[in-house]
């Protein structure tokens, strides 16, 4: 909005308010005139500040991200918003894409065909990449424009049901048919359009359309060298003067236009790109300018997403404040691909050195931040490399996908290493075994492996540059040294927050095996005590710190836990032996506490057929090795409670302290009726003596103790029934 509208919106909410102190108190007459006049004003004002005329002759700029595609709900207000823009009319519409999504073909023809109508100019600026839906959207503008680390293409479709039936091939077809006139009306290549697409194939169920030809997926140089892109740009501002827009500019963000129509909007100042709120957390209040930054990613670190909030914070607030460097200090064995990835991008934004001191390994997921960076430094003993893409359990990407992954991964980590100055060769060669690499006659990396490399490898020198690294080091400050940087060295660490969420990641099998143990000895003693205490304390860690790390814990599955855990409390104590409520309740508990672990953008992308899903096994995998961890362990401790928990000092007075004999299991008519005294505590099982036996018995649910009259109300199978009996 204009700066007099955002002032009519101001007057109008405050007449508004003047209005409701007026009408407080009616005794005068000329009060509630003035309330009505306020209600008109009020009316009008608001009304000034939020009309589609405000659109009007403006270039509009959308902001389209990966969530917003993802979503049916979301696709559908997006045509409508583009329609209503169409109607205003607007100068020109700018999708800034930064989306990954998978689709279904008959959604993505609906897409394109209100594109192909649309009469107001359309321009795409990629920021990061245009993928799945995301490129078929950019395909539909007049122009695109990316940004030096986007890319664009992997948009194979995929399907619910199989590729060959009857309405999937009929789907497909309009599908061609719009692409076809995409391409006609755009001055495109539809071949090329076709191979990003990769419509011509097989493909299982949930697979995409081209399984038998590969998925074109381009840097933003090669589509520039193509044709398909007008031009590299590394900021809005640059691409809306390659695509020869002018004028003033209002910025749309995505919450925006997914639930209001045309006229939601602020102006964008020329040359400031648009800020978003930094995530994981409150801000840390010591600055960075004028300070050499240092992020530790340590072992365990790339395995929680918690981590990767706390870098994408450190990375916006550098972004501002501009220290004199930045320093990734890296030991780590890899973790998360999809999170990895999404981390990229803000190093490529960063205006200052930034550097990754290999200290001592940086495999998988660690090699690809390392190429992030301006220059890397190795310790003598470190290593480097080892980034093929693998499933949350170690394993390739099945089929398709496997090649689809590939083939996005190349082309993102080429395009990194050529936007840092890094040999995009080898960082090809990192996440592909089907690279050969051999410098000046020197084999580097035979073809069908996988590069990995050492200190000195990474180290020496061809046609008078390193293959990798600029240089060794063995500390910080050498780095400092080597570089000639002059400035404090600040340590960044994790919010409270955020280290809570990360530990709760990595400890949750441990925080299940305590709360299970815990449970079952609470059951095992009368009234609530520590053990229910710890067992409450336990799970509430669990729930809690699974949601705030992004996962799908919340009410629901916390009910659903609790609903599980009553089902098992009642099958021991009100209905014993019937093992059916027992068991429904165990697989309760373990659904909630296995699908708390899940990653919710994962889930959200497998649910969608995301272009970046892990798959299956991706998803899910982790949190059943963690929730199988957490059941063994607490299998475990349970054994031991019920071996040594009788015996420790603080359940002495619980339980019976003289030997009692093995009780007999006595059934038969007989008992019926019979009364005698517990010898042990029933809770809700335990002995009685029964006339001169000791008897194996049960109450309905109910605890008595030790020295309780009792008396058989029911005899069945193995199991002796009893209740207190009167005590003359």
């Amino acid at each position: 909005m204009s700066a007099a509208l955002r002032l009519q919106e101001r007057e109008g909410e405050s007449l508004i308010r003047q209005l409701i102190l007026s009408m407080s108190d009616f005794s005068k007459p000329f009060r509630c005139a003035r309330a009505l006049g306020l209600i008109l004003a009020g009316m009008v004002g608001l009304a000034l500040s939020s009309g589609p005329e405000d659109l009007k002759g403006r270039t509009v700029v959308l902001t389209v991200r990966h969530e917003d595609l993802n979503d049916g709900v979301r696709v559908r207000a997006l045509r409508q918003y583009l329609r209503g823009l169409d109607s205003v009319p607007v100068q020109a519409v700018v999708l800034e894409i930064s989306a990954q999504s998978g689709y279904e073909p008959k959604a993505a023809a609906l897409l394109l065909d209100d594109l192909l109508t649309l009469k107001v100019p359309m321009h795409a600026y990629v920021r990061t990449s245009a993928l799945g839906m995301g490129a078929l959207l950019a395909l539909g503008c007049d122009t695109i424009s990316m940004h030096s680390g986007a890319v664009i293409g992997g948009a194979a479709p995929t399907f619910a049901g199989k590729p060959e039936e009857a309405a999937t091939l009929q789907t497909l077809s309009v599908l061609r048919a719009r692409l076809r006139g995409l391409a006609a009306m755009k001055g495109r290549d539809a071949k090329l359009l076709e191979t990003m697409v990769g419509m011509i194939g097989g493909g299982g169920p949930g697979e995409p359309a081209g399984g038998r030809e590969e998925i074109v997926t381009l840097t933003a140089a090669e589509a520039k060298a193509g044709g398909l892109a007008v031009g590299v740009a590394e900021s809005l501002e640059v691409a809306l003067a390659q695509a020869g827009v002018t004028g003033e500019r209002v910025q749309i963000e995505e919450e925006r236009w997914a639930s209001e129509g045309p006229g939601a909007g602020r102006p964008i100042d020329a040359g400031e790109p648009s800020e978003r709120p930094e995530p994981g957390g409150s801000r840390t209040r010591e600055s960075y300018a004028g300070k050499i930054v240092v992020i530790g990613v340590g072992w365990d670190d790339l395995m929680a997403k918690a981590r990767f909030q706390f870098m994408e914070r450190v990375l916006a607030k550098a972004r501002r404040e501009k220290p004199v460097a930045l320093i990734v200090e890296m030991d780590t064995p890899g973790g998360y691909a999809l999170e990895t990835s999404k981390i990229l991008r803000p190093f490529q934004d960063l205006s200052f050195p930034t550097y990754t001191f290999v200290n001592t390994h940086a495999e998988s997921a660690g090699s690809l931040i390392a190429l992030a960076t301006d220059h890397i430094y190795m310790y003598p003993s470190s290593t480097i490399g080892s980034a093929l893409p693998v499933t949350g359990l170690g394993e390739d990407p099945p089929g398709n996908l496997s090649k689809k992954i590939e083939a996005m991964t190349r082309a993102e980590v080429r395009n990194i290493a050529i936007a840092k100055g890094h040999n995009p060769e080898v960082a090809e060669a990192f996440v592909t075994t089907e690279t050969e690499l051999v410098i000046d006659g020197v084999e580097i990396c035979r073809k069908g492996e996988v590069l990995n490399l050492n200190a000195v490898e990474a180290t020496r020198i061809f046609n008078g540059k390193p293959l990798l690294a600029k240089g060794m080091a063995r500390s910080l400050e050498e780095i400092v040294e080597k570089e000639g940087l002059s400035g404090e060295l600040l340590r960044v660490r994790p919010s409270p927050f955020e280290a809570f969420a990360q530990w709760v990641q990595l400890a949750s099998a441990i925080l299940i095996a305590i709360g299970l143990a815990a449970a079952y000895a609470e059951m095992n003693t009368p009234g609530f005590g520590l053990a229910g205490f710890i067992a409450v304390l336990a799970f509430g860690l669990f729930f809690f710190g699974n949601y705030v790390a992004g996962n799908m814990a919340g009410y629901e599955t916390a009910f659903v836990f609790g609903l599980g855990l009553a089902l098992v409390i009642i099958d021991l104590f009100l209905f014993p032996g019937t093992f059916l409520a027992g068991i429904v309740g165990l697989f309760l508990m373990a659904g909630a506490l296995g699908f708390s672990m899940v990653d919710r953008e994962a889930f959200g992308d497998l649910k969608s057929g995301g272009k970046e899903s892990p798959g299956v096994a991706g998803v899910f995998g982790w949190p059943a090795v963690s929730l199988s961890i957490g059941f063994g362990l607490a299998i475990g401790a349970i054994g031991l409670l019920m071996r040594f928990l009788p015996g420790l000092h603080a359940f002495q007075r619980l339980v019976l302290q003289t030997a009692v004999p093995s009780g007999t299991s006595m059934t038969g008519e007989s008992l019926l009726g019979a009364q005698g005294e517990a010898v042990t505590d029933l809770r809700p099982t335990g002995r009685a003596r029964i006339g001169t036996e000791i008897v194996d018995v049960a109450t309905g649910g109910e605890f008595l103790a030790r020295g309780t009259p009792v008396r058989v109300s029911r005899v069945h199978a193995d199991r002796v029934i009893v209740v207190a009996a009167d005590p003359g």
